[in-house]
């Protein structure tokens, strides 16, 4: 929280570091509807969606948290407000999602990019499969 404090100043609202705290203490991906309906269990009030991804598109914009795609979820990253490409692996039985810095994705996605034409501002790739726990599960079932 010292990180977005410092870094977005009076910018980091309420309702945004709320949003932040969530993640951060839940630690794994989560809905807006999820964070609205956690929201207003902790605090007593009801927020409107609007209100929820505002904030989340601050947060993104800030380099706080990624959007998962294929979940149409919000994490925390790594290596919060600092760019970065985002690599996660995600769990299709638990939902987990892991997030791997790998500068040599980062440094292809950025050529591959380059070679093209484009400019990728905040590549995420997102690798779909079995965590090591559902994985053994799995097999022993």
């Amino acid at each position: 929280m010292a990180r977005a404090r410092s870094q977005c100043g009076q910018r980091l609202t309420e309702t945004r570091e709320a949003v932040l705290r969530l993640l951060l203490g839940e630690n794994r991906p989560m809905t807006a509807y999820e964070l609205l309906d956690m929201l207003g269990q902790r605090t007593g009030r009801m927020r409107n969606p609007p209100t929820i991804y505002r904030a989340l598109e601050f947060l993104l914009g800030e380099g706080f948290v990624s959007r998962l795609e294929s979940l149409n979820a919000y994490t925390i990253c790594s290596n919060m407000g600092q760019p970065h490409a985002c690599l996660f692996f995600i769990c299709r039985c638990c939902g987990e999602a892991a997030e791997v810095a790998e500068v040599r994705v980062e440094a292809l996605l950025t050529e591959v990019a380059s070679g093209i034409g484009f400019r990728a501002d905040h590549p995420v790739v997102e690798v779909d499969g079995l965590c090591r726990q559902c994985h053994h599960e799995h097999d022993d079932g």
